[in-house]
């Protein structure tokens, strides 16, 4: 799964990956390295000619669940196109979520003991996600053998090659399944870092320092 995550690269550079036009106004991403659910944050939706950014809230809720109470975080992969409340965001309602990397935790006979994970060579990147009603959910895929240490999920990262193809409606489902699938194990890092990111609203670059022994 993924349950906390850090967004601070500057929105240009996501503009680039995205191979917008940077000359352009772009906005601003405020730099948060403890993003946890209920939090709004940048999302990229399929605009009419060219990806928009929007800041959507982390918790899923389609404009027809108005009784929801528990809104997902996370949507699994493998079925977010058949279970009714994530088909028709899946459908209509693909988005990337700029992103840095993000934590789990890792049960030891201490205690749980939070990890950071990014990829290799901490470059930018974007989650896969589903979103409706200025919503949205990070899809989540099994994790590869180097993520599996810490947890049996992990976020589905789209690569660079599939940005556009993963926005652009229509898409087949046979070319996004393949979209979803995980990382190769040497395409992420993972570390140990404070346990001062257990509570929500912690903030700053400290949280993704490798820390080898427990504070």
């Amino acid at each position: 799964m993924c349950g906390r995550f850090a967004q601070y690269t500057p929105a240009k550079v996501y503009h680039e990956l995205l191979g917008l036009d940077t000359s352009r106004p772009c906005g601003e991403i405020i730099p948060r390295w403890n993003i946890a659910p209920g939090a709004c944050c940048w999302t990229v939706t399929n605009g009419e000619s060219e990806p928009q950014f929007y800041s959507y809230t982390w918790g899923y809720a389609p404009a027809w669940a108005t009784k929801m109470v528990n809104k997902p975080i996370n949507a699994r992969s493998e079925t977010v196109d058949t279970l009714p409340v994530f088909r028709a965001g899946f459908r209509t309602g693909r988005v990337l979520i700029p992103a840095n990397g993000w934590y789990e935790w890792k049960k030891l006979a201490a205690g749980k003991r939070p990890y950071y994970h990014r990829l290799a060579g901490a470059a930018p990147f974007f989650f896969g996600g589903i979103a409706d009603s200025q919503t949205f959910a990070i899809l989540t895929a099994p994790a590869n053998e180097c993520a599996a240490e810490i947890h049996d999920r992990m976020p589905v990262i789209i690569r660079p090659a599939d940005y556009r193809a993963w926005l652009a409606p229509g898409a087949k489902l046979g070319d996004l399944r393949e979209m979803m699938q995980p990382l190769a194990a040497e395409a992420i890092e993972v570390y140990p870092v404070s346990i001062a990111v257990n509570k929500a609203g912690s903030e700053g670059s400290n949280l993704i320092e490798r820390e080898e022994k427990p504070s």
